[in-house]
């Protein structure tokens, strides 16, 4: 089907009138029905923003998680990167490009309210990077370094070992997935600091050639050098 461009949607097109698609279907057998899911799922979006305000993330999470199931039903399948994405939406009140990682921000946030949101962010990842592969790569990195945190927050450490060890496999040359890493075991950790462990993933930073350069070198060298500090201040 050859789809018109500049077409103008409005609220006099009738069920049996012909659709503005140029399909020469009537509107209710064509896009009536996506329409109505486009403006249901502005909607969506738009409320979640509203409970953002009131600082409410985990209605906003659950807002945005039915506007995201919406988005998988109305995305055409040749989109494969989230900045395309915007183009077929451009009456959201914000970009798909912005909106999608404020989902996954505030799915971190209502995750420390309750550990159940942190499934939902190992799934919404997962989803995410299954319709947009050819996203952004930074954004792309940052989600599933957060979905490997999110297996520790489970406290599952061996699902999340394995996670942060496919993000390193993918980005060897990023200094973050050895850094929040190596964080889970050290100078961030929740629990019992296992400095060994921490200590031997963040020197695996010291042996590639990092994107960053000298200053992640130093930032490596840092952290391995706090956790010295750390166990020093345990002395006295």
């Amino acid at each position: 089907m050859v789809i018109k461009k500049d077409i103008h949607w409005n609220d006099t097109i009738g069920r049996n009138d012909p659709c503005p698609c140029g399909s020469g279907k009537k509107y209710k057998k064509c896009c009536m029905n996506k329409v109505e899911i486009k403006v249901e799922l502005g909607s969506f979006v738009g409320r979640g923003y509203g409970y953002l305000i009131q600082e409410d993330s985990i209605s906003a999470c659950n807002e945005w998680l039915k506007a995201f199931d919406l988005l998988k039903l109305q995305i055409s399948p040749e989109i494969k990167s989230i900045s395309d994405g915007d183009k077929q939406f451009p009456q959201l009140m914000e970009p798909l490009f912005n909106w999608c990682q404020d989902l996954e921000e505030e799915l971190v946030n209502a995750a420390h309210e309750d550990k159940s949101y942190y499934e939902k962010l190992i799934q919404y990842v997962d989803e995410f990077c299954a319709q947009f592969p050819e996203s952004d790569a930074s954004i792309l990195l940052n989600m599933k370094l957060n979905r490997a945190e999110a297996f520790f927050g489970l406290e599952n450490e061996e699902k999340g070992d394995a996670a942060f060890e496919e993000v390193i496999k993918e980005y060897p040359h990023s200094i973050w997935g050895y850094v929040r890493w190596g964080d889970m075991y050290g100078l961030f950790c929740d629990d019992q600091m296992d400095k060994e462990k921490a200590e031997q993933i963040y020197r695996r930073a010291l042996n590639v050639k990092l994107d960053e350069g000298e200053e992640g070198r130093q930032e490596i060298l840092e952290r391995i050098q706090g956790l010295d500090q750390i166990n020093r201040s345990d002395l006295f």
